[in-house]
């Protein structure tokens, strides 16, 4: 349901309150990190939905922006080390976001959970069937092949996670970008410090 829904439901009830919500996207600090242009209002569904962009990343993170200022953009995060020599990766859980840096603390690797509404080609790829998913990538002639944790798009930097592949019913649950391998820069050791000790785990 959108904005359009409620005000066509439920005429007057919600105006004011609809209103504010608009009124105060200027201090709502993951609306602005999501922007592509600043003081530009965007359409409700650019808003909610995030385009991948092969190779690059994401709008509020892009492949090789340092982790310094892509904390200072997204706030709250916790931090946590998979094995004691590897980068630590920032977990920003409220916007469904877990993201990897290189030995230069540099962008490298991107999750996304369903509470990053992430999109492909206009398809939207999370929370949904799997199967579905991949028929709408095919109706846009994006190529893709299976494997054993769901899909890979071919020549896009983009796998799709699921916890059960043979079940296109089953919704996506995660999807994973990476960066083109000559971005990476695996030389000297992080020393930013975790923030928080957590034993989390990730879902490639």
């Amino acid at each position: 349901m959108d904005i359009d829904d409620v005000v066509n439901r439920f005429p007057g009830k919600y105006n004011n309150a609809i209103g504010q919500m608009i009124d105060d996207l200027p201090n709502n600090a993951r609306y602005q990190a999501i922007r592509r242009v600043p003081s530009v209002p965007y359409l409700w569904s650019e808003v909610l939905v995030n385009e991948v962009i092969p190779w690059v990343g994401i709008e509020c993170a892009r492949f090789g922006e340092s982790r310094k200022e892509i904390r200072e953009r997204l706030g709250d995060f916790s931090s946590f080390k998979r094995s004691p020599g590897d980068s630590p990766v920032d977990h920003y859980f409220s916007i469904g976001l877990m993201l990897h840096f290189d030995g230069a603390d540099r962008l490298d690797f991107i999750e996304a959970t369903a509470a990053f509404e992430l999109s492909y080609s206009g398809v939207r790829l999370l929370e949904r069937p799997f199967g579905e998913v991949l028929t709408d990538l095919r109706s846009k002639s994006v190529d893709f092949s299976l494997d054993d944790s769901g899909c890979t798009l071919t020549g896009c930097g983009i796998e799709l996670y699921t916890p059960a592949p043979d079940e296109l019913d089953i919704d996506v649950e995660g999807v994973a970008l990476r960066a083109p391998v000559e971005n990476r820069d695996n030389s000297g050791t992080s020393e930013v410090v975790i923030e928080s000790s957590a034993n989390e785990d990730t879902l490639f």
